[in-house]
Parts: C-alpha cells; structure tokens; sequence
C-alpha cells in the first residue's frame, strides 16, 4: 500500500521526524483513494525505516514531490472520534526538510 501527505505536516513536524517520534496526520491511500487520520512514524527514506510502506509528499497545490518517503502507521483513528486539528502556518524557522 502507499500513501500521500502534505507537506505542510512533514514541516510543522520536521523536528519529530528527525528523532525518529511518530506524529498524527492526515494521509490518503493510493490503494483506495481514502483519507485515513494516523499516528505514524515517518522517514525519508524506506531504508531508515524497514517495513514501512511507500508515502509520497504533495504540496498544497497538489503537486506530487519525486521523493519517495516511508511511513510505518502505528494507530489509525477513526474520524468521527477524533477531530485532526488544522495544521498551522509553516514555521519559517524550520530549514526546508532534506537539506539537512
């Protein structure tokens, strides 16, 4: 199975990402087209995370990034229990993700 998420949630999260702690998001399946609300762990490579499925970065225009990165779902919640709040601005002191 493999995945989409916006960017804006790898960003606000990059620190998180960069310590290996898992974040919750919204992520789409590529396998059915759904939108699943997840706590997962996220890297930039599949090496850096054995077993993980395949996610693809889209930006808030919808444009596919050509990295492929891994996402290992530990906990996915159901949507109508659970309400992911909207992500914040970009935090303009995160350096742009992967370089670095």
């Amino acid at each position: 199975m493999a995945y989409t998420i916006f960017e804006i949630y790898i960003v606000n999260n990059w620190n998180d990402i960069q310590a290996g702690k898992p974040i919750m998001s919204e992520v789409q399946s590529l396998d059915d087209g759904l939108i699943h609300i997840v706590k997962a762990e996220i890297a930039q490579s599949p090496d850096k995370l054995p077993g993980a499925e395949e996610l693809i970065i889209k930006t808030e225009d919808g444009i596919f990034k050509s990295d492929k990165w891994a996402i290992k779902i530990i906990e996915e919640y159901d949507p109508d229990e659970v309400e992911l709040p909207a992500p914040p601005p970009i935090k303009s002191d995160i350096p742009i993700y992967g370089k670095g």
